[in-house]
């Protein structure tokens, strides 16, 4: 009984960590700056709206980390920065599933601290899981 408890408790982990290899989040306001973002076969990518076309904005090999499971909610969180001359833009990019309702959910926080003199900027997005459609 303990081994067939064990095999059950391992392919349910699997299934688990397969699924949150492919997740697509939608932004629950449609005119906010990130429409759109992807965790993808360990990579993750942002997506903005430009002339009124969806494009790709950012892209990392590398995806959210399992860092807290309170609640029965598993939570996953990436840290990105990029700088370029103007300004260096941090990405603190988070999901997590609820075990119990069975959905994700994301958010993400931009923040621009510029070189001039012109003060940082902050944004907050919020996500709900979508189903992927190729």
């Amino acid at each position: 009984m303990k081994k067939l408890l064990f095999i059950l408790l391992m392919l349910s982990g699997l299934g688990l960590s397969s699924q949150a290899q492919n997740l697509n989040f939608v932004n629950i306001k449609s005119t906010q700056n990130i429409p759109r973002f992807e965790v993808k076969n360990n990579q993750t990518t942002l997506y903005h709206m430009v002339g009124g076309k969806l494009v790709v904005m950012q892209t990392w090999n590398q995806a959210p980390q399992f860092f807290n499971d309170e609640d029965r909610i598993n939570r996953y969180k990436m840290t990105v920065t990029r700088e370029d001359k103007l300004a260096r833009r941090t990405f603190e990019v988070y999901y997590s599933f609820s075990r119990d309702a069975q959905a994700y959910d994301g958010y993400i926080k931009t923040t621009i601290r510029y070189k001039d003199s012109r003060p940082s900027k902050v944004f907050e997005d919020f996500f709900v899981q979508r189903a992927v459609t190729n």
